[in-house]
């Protein structure tokens, strides 16, 4: 019996970007044909960590895909890579710096 899914994975690797290969490693994983996005906004949720609903729903609205996220209602700015330079663009729908080149060049 499996202990996780692909949802489940990936919103642990939102929340570890560190031991994932990094957010861009995660983006790559959110082109997967299959996945469930109605699953992935439960398990983000669920985990209870305000910078994966934001680092998901950022993604999420980077590629054109539509998922149940509110954006945060804080003032409160988060790394979107913890890996990277904490340096970048700031997002301000999902309170997010961007610190890394190949999503600051993307438009939302």
């Amino acid at each position: 019996m499996p202990i996780t899914d692909r949802e489940k994975t990936i919103i642990d690797c939102l929340d570890k970007p560190q031991y994932a290969g990094g957010i861009l490693e995660v983006d790559k994983s959110l082109s997967h044909k299959e996945l469930n996005f109605e699953k992935l906004a439960t398990y983000a949720h669920r985990i209870g960590n305000s910078t994966v609903i934001r680092r998901l729903g950022y993604l999420c609205d980077l590629r054109g895909q539509s998922i149940n996220l509110e954006p945060p209602k804080t003032r409160t700015y988060e790394i979107l890579d913890p890996t990277m330079p904490k340096t970048g663009t700031p997002n301000a729908k999902w309170k997010l710096i961007i610190n890394i080149n190949e999503f600051n060049s993307r438009v939302l």
